[in-house]
């Protein structure tokens, strides 16, 4: 699991996620239920890094979105 927080609010927002899940490297989009920003959590074997979707695509300009197997 990885534990975060909003990147508006500080709200906490908490990620499923294990080392070697399916995703891994990639990032999972939230949105936050206090204030409704989103916010894309990179899914990293330690910690994880919380971004804003502005900053997200700053950083990963070439990421393709992928769909989730129960979407």
């Amino acid at each position: 699991m990885i534990f975060t927080g909003c990147v508006k609010c500080n709200e906490p927002i908490i990620v499923y996620y294990e080392t070697g899940d399916e995703g891994a490297g990639g990032a999972e989009k939230v949105t936050c239920e206090k204030c409704g920003a989103v916010n894309f959590v990179e899914l990293i074997s330690f910690g994880g890094i919380t971004l804003s979707e502005k900053d997200f695509w700053k950083k990963h300009p070439s990421a393709k979105k992928r769909k989730r197997n129960n979407e």
